[in-house]
């Protein structure tokens, strides 16, 4: 029983990221926003805290995902 709640909790924090991910990415989509105003706007604690999210929900640093959503 006591592992069926951590599968729940675990899915529900996959969720919350996911979630969360989706909103850095609209966010860095939004060229007004400096990362610096991103990363407060969302609550990180520090910009290098909001860097390592980003490599590790989005596979790379916020300013190559930025640059990566430019048409080419």
């Amino acid at each position: 029983m006591e592992g069926d709640a951590f599968d729940v909790l675990d899915g529900a924090q996959k969720l919350v990221e996911g979630d969360v991910a989706l909103l850095l990415a609209g966010n860095l989509n939004d060229e007004r926003l400096s990362l610096t105003q991103i990363a407060d706007l969302m609550n990180f604690t520090s910009l290098s805290y909001f860097s390592r999210y980003c490599m590790k929900h989005l596979g790379q640093s916020p300013s190559n995902y930025r640059l990566s959503l430019q048409p080419k």
